[in-house]
């Protein structure tokens, strides 16, 4: 049983600033002034360890981030023993975009808000061999299989005959492909006893 939550930011100074802000100790700012500035590139990746509901820690702090830094923040929460995923896009204006896949709720829900770009980026995230081997794999049939494929090369998500079941390797190939593999920074939102017992 694996459970992952986490949030992935552009890598700029306001956005540091910012997680600084909400984050004590959070490491973000130069060692000393004589330090060169961390250039602004990339994305960081936020891990969140949550008290009773990691998922609601997870989207308030998202929220709370694009709130601050009029940015787009992207949170991440994976149950990998109930296979449920949840995949969150906020903007300053709010919720834009909400992706949620759950094995006993039936698969894909209704996703809410429109289509945003990263999309194509999670669902082909994995290499064309393990896409392949994910559908073969989750009994798709080869005709859906020779379609997906062709979506696959076309990196477009409304020419799949259906959305495959994610997994945990394509969610951290995703985050690879923002250059947000490995946390950056930990929120731990756990109370005392909890941390002391290491749940």
């Amino acid at each position: 049983m694996s459970t992952f939550a986490g949030i992935v930011v552009e890598n700029s100074e306001k956005v540091r600033a910012a997680i600084g802000g909400l984050v004590p100790n959070a490491g973000l700012s130069p060692k000393s002034e004589t330090d060169p500035p961390e250039p602004d590139a990339g994305h960081l990746l936020v891990s969140v360890h949550g008290g009773f509901s990691v998922e609601r820690d997870t989207t308030e702090l998202a929220a709370e981030l694009a709130q601050k830094t009029s940015s787009s923040v992207i949170a991440v929460m994976a149950q990998t023993s109930a296979d449920a995923y949840v995949i969150e896009e906020h903007t300053e204006a709010g919720l834009a975009r909400r992706l949620v896949y759950s094995r006993d709720g039936g698969g894909w829900s209704q996703p809410d808000g429109p289509e945003r770009p990263w999309e194509g980026q999670f669902h082909f995230a994995l290499s064309r061999k393990e896409f392949t081997d994910h559908l073969i794999d989750d009994e798709w049939s080869d005709l859906e299989v020779q379609r997906a494929l062709v979506a696959f090369e076309k990196r477009d998500v409304s020419l799949l005959p259906r959305l495959p079941t994610p997994s945990i390797r394509q969610l951290h190939a995703f985050l690879e492909s923002l250059g947000a593999a490995e946390p950056r920074v930990e929120v731990d939102r756990r109370g005392l006893v909890a941390r002391w017992l290491g749940m």
